[in-house]
C-alpha cells in the first residue's frame, strides 16, 4: 500500500509507512556486554518507491553499521546509498580512532561524505 500511495501522491516519506505515530521505521543500537566487547546493529524501515529486495547500507559492515571494541560503535540511519558509498560508520569510528569526541566525528564524516558525495545526498546540505 505504501508503493501504491507513493506512486499516487509522490508521496515523501523516507520510510515506508513512517506517516503515523508510532509506527516502527528504522532502529539502530549500540551495546557493550561485561567483557566491554561492543556491537552494532540496523535495521531499516525502507524508502518508498525503492525496488524490492534492494539492499542498502545497514546489511554493509563499515557503512551503516560499525563496532570497534577500542573506539565505540556506530548505527547510521539516512539515504543508504550515500552511506553505503562513504562507508560512513566507519568512517566514524576512524575520527574517534584519530582522536575527535564522537559529536565532533559525527559531525565531520558528514559534512566530508556531502563534500564528496554531494549529488546524492539529498537532505544532508545544511549542518
Amino acid at each position: 500500500m505504501a508503493l501504491e500511495q507513493f506512486k499516487a501522491k509522490n508521496d515523501d516519506r523516507t520510510e515506508i509507512g513512517h506517516s503515523n505515530p508510532g509506527e516502527v521505521g528504522t532502529v539502530g543500537a549500540v551495546a557493550f556486554d561485561l567483557n566491554g566487547n561492543l556491537a552494532a546493529a540496523t535495521s531499516t524501515g525502507g524508502i518508498n518507491g525503492k525496488m524490492v529486495g534492494r539492499s542498502s547500507d545497514t546489511c554493509m559492515i563499515g557503512s551503516g553499521t560499525y563496532a570497534d571494541d577500542n573506539f565505540g560503535a556506530v548505527s547510521t540511519t539516512g539515504h543508504g546509498e550515500t552511506i553505503a558509498k562513504y562507508c560512513l560508520a566507519h568512517a566514524i569510528i576512524r575520527n574517534i580512532e584519530y582522536g575527535k569526541n564522537a559529536q565532533t566525528a559525527t559531525e565531520d564524516a558528514l559534512k566530508r561524505m556531502t563534500q564528496i558525495l554531494k549529488k546524492h545526498c539529498r537532505g544532508y546540505h545544511n549542518f
